[in-house]
Order: structure tokens, then C-alpha cells, then sequence
């Protein structure tokens, strides 16, 4: 097992993702009471979107904004993958919980990482992707 990985302040300064498309994976070490928020926000500090991994009434939950579902496997997250594609994305918990959220407001400029709890991170990968077109969050569904 690789040692957990100190996440430079520096590294999340000069993040961005841009045309809101994303890929993100966090890698965490194991620990029995991790507890995480992740944001992706925009450089006001507007919230895009929020991802909470912790207890709330009693029992373990994953939180993407308003939508949440309960964890019923072990109580240590070891993964979380995020797919950003304009207004949908799409969490998955150690590829056994999943919740797909939208959101509809556009960020006024790039969106910006952070990551707040006491969880160890052992890897963190984002990547950029190629938006289907440039007008995805205003074209019709249907012609």
C-alpha cells in the first residue's frame, strides 16, 4: 500500500476545470470514521456542486447537493469516481453506491476543487474532457 499523499494548497490553487467536463478520482487510505466534503465551486466560492460522505440521523450517507443514499457496505470510503458533463454528474462510492444529480446554474468562471474532512487521500486524478458541444447547456433536447 502506497504512503497517503499530502495534498499541496498549491495543487488545488491551480486547478481548474473548465466547460464544466470532468473526471475525478479520489483514492482514499482506509480508516474507520473518514468523513469528507468535496466541492467543486466556482472562483467566488459559489458552490456547483457539494459531495458528502458521513453520518447524518444515525447511519453512514452519500450527499451529491439535495440527493443522498444510504452506505450499507463497510463504513470506510476507499473510492469516489465523478463524472461532470455540464448540468448532470454522476457519483460512485466504492463502485457500489451511485447518485446522479443535476445542476442548472452555470458557474461564472472555471470550477475550483476543494476538499474538506478528515479523510486520508492516497491518490486524486482529475481529468479534463472534451464537452459534446459548446452549447450543451442551452440547445433543445429534441429538434
Amino acid at each position: 500500500m502506497h504512503p497517503p499523499v499530502i495534498v499541496q494548497w498549491t495543487i488545488f490553487d491551480t486547478l481548474r476545470i473548465d466547460d464544466l467536463a470532468a473526471e475525478i478520482l479520489i483514492e482514499f487510505q482506509s480508516k474507520e470514521d473518514s468523513r469528507f466534503t468535496v466541492r467543486l465551486h466556482s472562483e467566488d466560492g459559489t458552490d456547483f456542486a457539494a459531495i458528502r460522505y458521513g453520518e447524518k440521523s444515525g447511519s453512514l450517507r452519500l450527499q451529491v447537493s439535495d440527493r443522498e443514499a444510504p452506505i450499507t457496505q463497510t463504513p470506510s470510503a476507499k473510492r469516489l469516481h465523478v463524472f461532470l458533463d455540464a448540468s448532470l454528474i454522476e457519483v460512485f462510492l466504492d463502485q457500489k453506491t451511485a447518485i446522479t444529480d443535476h445542476s442548472y446554474h452555470a458557474p461564472p468562471s472555471p470550477l475550483r476543487l476543494s476538499i474538506d474532512g478528515n479523510a486520508n487521500i492516497a491518490s486524486l486524478d482529475v481529468w479534463q474532457i472534451q464537452p459534446i458541444s459548446k452549447n450543451r447547456l442551452t440547445s433543445p433536447l429534441c429538434d
